[in-house]
């Protein structure tokens, strides 16, 4: 180069690099029902990247209405139980660069029938069961129930049923324990219910054990018998666990505020546990079956 000619001044202007993977839209319309949760995701070149997601130009942060999540290349915003504020702008950015997103919150389908209460009040008495029930707008829509937010199946304790539209929550042997807030939820939605467990009135004279032994010879009758506070309390037998109806074998006897049953004629196959039971309380018999019933015939005197 000559003297006195300044040499050519060159630059460069570096591109920059890709933080986004590129097989991915620049903006994407996310829609979602109010109530449930949505969920922005992309990719970024490099698995170390971080990125800052705004809302309407906001940044955003971890918090009990986003979570921000990041798995390999994955970067994902969730936005938990959406509403109408939560419409709007979002984006993902990083190194100048973003990903766009244009999320609508619309108003769910109706998951539960309209002509029923959104919370109920039930009252049971302790020891009865306690059944909730609630109508969905489909037949084939599945429910979930919850008790004070915890997710329910069935069991011994609460037995789960779904007949046509109708879904219900059997609570059984209801006790102090399960008494609180109940919900059936699909979809976003819930229809709520408040179960109070009331102490039953008394049902028994208290003037009597809860249990008693019984002795019977074979071949004889067994006589079970207690008394009810009222005399209009109506109750039932069982054997074993077994309802017991008048019949051959045994009579179901009621006078004033008594209540009997009678076993006719007692065999070795009628000893067990019996009680007599109404409003979730009982009244305890064990009948016990002894040996054979004699006969004893007097002598018979001739007389010349």
């Amino acid at each position: 180069m000559g003297k006195g000619v300044d040499p050519q001044e060159v630059s460069f202007t570096a591109e920059p690099s890709v933080v986004f993977a590129k097989e991915q839209p620049v903006r994407s319309e996310v829609q979602v029902v109010a109530g449930a949760s949505a969920t922005l995701s992309c990719e970024v070149a490099q698995a170390q990247t971080e990125v800052t997601w705004y809302k309407d130009g906001k940044k955003l942060s971890s918090s009990s209405k986003v979570r921000v999540e990041a798995t390999g290349r994955g970067r994902r915003l969730v936005v938990q139980q959406a509403g109408k504020a939560d419409a709007g702008e979002y984006s993902c950015e990083a190194g100048g660069q973003k990903v766009s997103f244009h999320v609508d919150v619309t108003e769910p389908s109706a998951v539960f029938a309209k002509e029923q209460p959104a919370r109920s009040e039930v009252q049971t008495m302790a020891g009865a069961s306690a059944t909730l029930s609630c109508e969905v707008a489909q037949a084939q829509t599945e429910v979930t129930w919850y008790k004070d937010s915890k997710k329910l199946s069935s069991s011994s304790k609460v037995r789960v049923e779904a007949t046509g539209c109708t879904r219900r929550l059997v609570v059984q042997k209801a006790g102090k324990a399960d008494a609180g807030e109940y919900s059936c939820e699909a979809r976003g939605q819930k229809v709520s219910f408040h179960l109070d467990i009331t102490e039953p009135s008394v049902v028994f004279a208290k003037e009597q054990p809860a249990r008693s032994e019984v002795q019977a010879v074979a071949g004889a009758s067994a006589t079970l018998s207690c008394e009810v506070a009222q005399a209009q309390t109506e109750v039932t037998w069982y054997k074993d666990g077994k309802k017991l109806s008048s019949s051959s074998k045994v009579r179901v006897e009621a006078t004033g505020c008594g209540r009997r049953l009678v076993v006719q004629q007692a065999g070795k196959a009628d000893a067990g546990e019996y009680s007599c039971e109404a409003g979730g309380q009982r009244v305890s018999f064990r009948l016990e079956v002894t040996g054979q019933l004699l006969m004893i015939l007097s002598p018979r005197v001739c007389t010349g």
